[in-house]
């Protein structure tokens, strides 16, 4: 990166090169990270997760007015649900 005279940032080509690369790098992890996994079965772990989260008192919602995830690029219609009261505990 670098900045102009007018005190503005500009990616190099370097810097360029290497955030392809980080990227290209990401979408292979993540394709590798869901291979085998349906995206019902991505969503279903997900909402375990979030009451795990819950019953320890956390806050799961990273985006609460969200409807959907992504799942290899693409959003998947499952919702992702917010813990119930029922499946929620205070901590003791």
């Amino acid at each position: 990166m670098t900045q102009t005279q007018d005190e503005t940032f500009v990616i190099t080509e370097s810097g360029e090169a290497g955030r392809t690369r980080a990227a290209d790098r990401a979408h292979r992890a993540l394709a590798q990270l869901h291979d085998g996994i349906a995206p019902h079965e991505y969503v279903a772990a997900l909402n375990v997760l979030r009451r795990m989260i819950a019953n320890l008192g956390g806050d799961a919602r990273t985006c609460p007015e969200r409807e959907s995830v992504s799942f290899l690029g693409s959003e998947t219609s499952a919702p992702i649900k917010e813990p119930s009261a029922e499946h929620t505990r205070t901590p003791t």
